[in-house]
């Protein structure tokens, strides 16, 4: 597994990830929206959001990859330095910076911004929603789809 996708096991489950030199990512999570023309819901999910800030410092994710990898701390220390410096490099460089599993860092106008990664909807399936045979309608009535 490579460093984003411990980063992003990592904040499933703890809902921050602070990567030292690098910056925090955490999840922001977002209601349940409803369509009023056709009277679906959109299930709550989780968005990633990410604040760069290279002298942020934390132990850890460092200890969960440790761990994860079973490796000593001192080698994952170094292992998440040598991908974060890849990353500042290529930012820098490219203004761009792509980090699977989570999304996209760009610098626009001097200012650092991120799009989180693009997830197709067979892939929430972290809501704790269960799919349903009935439809809630925006009038408060159900709707049955299946048989009753």
């Amino acid at each position: 597994m490579n460093i984003s996708a411990y980063i992003l096991e990592y904040l499933k489950q703890f809902g921050t990830a602070t990567v030292p030199g690098f910056g925090v990512f955490s999840l922001k999570n977002s209601k349940a929206i409803i369509n009023s023309e056709n009277g679906s819901i959109l299930p709550p999910a989780s968005q990633i959001e990410f604040a760069i800030d290279y002298e942020v410092q934390a132990e850890e994710l460092t200890a969960y990859i440790a761990e994860q990898k079973q490796m000593s701390l001192d080698a994952s220390r170094s292992d998440l330095k040598i991908q974060t410096d890849f990353w500042k490099k290529k930012l820098q460089a490219e203004q761009v910076l792509e980090i699977q599993n989570l999304g996209t860092v760009f610098i626009e106008e001097g200012d650092t911004h991120f799009k989180e990664k693009e997830w197709k909807p067979a892939a929430r399936t972290f809501t704790g929603w269960k799919k349903s045979g009935s439809q809630i309608s925006t009038t408060g009535k159900s709707k049955c789809l299946g048989k009753p």
